[in-house]
């Protein structure tokens, strides 16, 4: 069985598998979460695939047929999203967190739901609460960011990008994991440096 460990210099990642960001776009939104002070540390672990709460469970290597296989999956939720006209755009100018009653967590809860961190029963009430800064951080966590529940500059920069983008990322990383995936042996180095990480594997 192989097994990998990451090392991550950074807590940044574009989306489910960050090894090269597409679109200039999603480039500088990316390039603006680097340069977050607040961005991870290196005990901070971020996955392609982060379980309920936002944490990590996953040894499983970046490049492997598991990985194309998630990797497919999620272009297929992505295209049917992008199908159905993506999701609108998350208004950013509030700080919002836990015990706020706002008219922006509407449209901010739609948000978390169309990319299935927030159940569609939770509703769409005003109030940030428990199940929203749960859904938050879950995206926080899934995005490489500070998994705190607040909604500031850098997570409203992940959120608002768009659906299309996204989808476009998937596609980019696809073809490279296509290309990689089982070719590398059994024990390598993986520098990736869009991603600021470092993953062995063995």
């Amino acid at each position: 069985m192989r097994t990998s460990r990451r090392f991550f210099l950074s807590g940044a990642s574009a989306l489910a598998v960050t090894m090269v960001a597409g679109g200039a776009s999603a480039q500088d939104v990316i390039a603006d979460i680097l340069k977050s002070s607040g961005r991870g540390n290196w005990n901070d672990q971020f996955d392609a695939r982060a379980s309920e709460g936002g944490k990590v469970a996953s040894t499983l290597p970046i490049v492997s047929v598991q990985t194309v296989a998630y990797t497919e999956q999620a272009i297929a939720q992505y295209q049917n999203i992008v199908a159905q006209g993506g999701w609108e755009r998350v208004p950013d100018t509030k700080k919002l967190q836990l015990g706020v009653i706002d008219p922006d967590v509407v449209p901010l809860r739609r948000r978390l739901m169309v990319s299935g961190d927030l159940a569609q029963s939770a509703g769409l009430s005003e109030a940030f609460d428990s199940y929203v800064d749960a859904a938050v951080k879950r995206f926080q966590a899934r995005h490489g960011l500070p998994s705190d529940g607040t909604l500031g500059q850098y997570s409203y920069a992940a959120m608002n990008v768009s659906a299309q983008v996204r989808l476009g990322q998937l596609q980019t990383n696809l073809q490279r994991l296509n290309e990689r995936a089982g070719t590398l042996g059994n024990r390598y180095v993986l520098v990736d440096i869009p991603g600021a990480q470092i993953e062995a594997v063995e």
